[in-house]
């Protein structure tokens, strides 16, 4: 059973930005359907720790392959161990990958091309006292937060 704090997390953090759907897809997941996609299971999965192709999913599609941000999950050795073991992420990795798919589903909903959202999440940003938006969404929920508050500015035309 996952602990309150990651299900109240998931709730007050996904709202109308990213749906379940939207992120069990993203990330590869099995069996969200058959669990009507629901924001329960998916807490589960990420509290019990997502399946390793969800962060090459990740790594591929917002990373891009560049080794620094995918350190920003796990580092180089783990990665190669947990790829051999046939092992999942932990609970900390799986909740940093859900943040970055969560901001990457806003920006790809504002920027409607994967280039410019990859370019808008991986370059400092003043805005953020110059940090990249990914690693800042993937540190903790309040950074996740402040770079989802930005997004939905710039979707809303709200001055930044």
């Amino acid at each position: 059973m996952s602990p309150p704090s990651t299900l109240l997390r998931l709730d007050e953090a996904m709202g109308p930005q990213a749906s379940v759907k939207e992120l069990v897809d993203l990330l590869g997941l099995k069996d969200g359907e058959a669990h009507g996609y629901s924001k329960i299971w998916l807490s589960e999965q990420i509290q019990d720790g997502l399946p390793f192709t969800a962060f090459e999913r990740i790594n591929t599609l917002v990373f891009a392959g560049q080794q620094d941000l995918a350190r920003l999950v796990i580092s180089p050795a783990t990665r190669k161990r947990r790829r051999k073991d046939k092992k999942g992420l932990s609970a900390k990795s799986s909740q940093q990958l859900e943040r970055i798919a969560r901001v990457w589903i806003m920006a790809i909903d504002i920027y409607k091309d994967e280039l410019m959202a990859r370019r808008y999440l991986t370059e400092p940003h003043m805005m953020l006292r110059g940090k990249r938006p990914v690693a800042l969404a993937s540190t903790n929920d309040g950074g996740a937060r402040a770079v989802q508050d930005m997004l939905g500015r710039l979707k809303y035309s709200v001055a930044l």
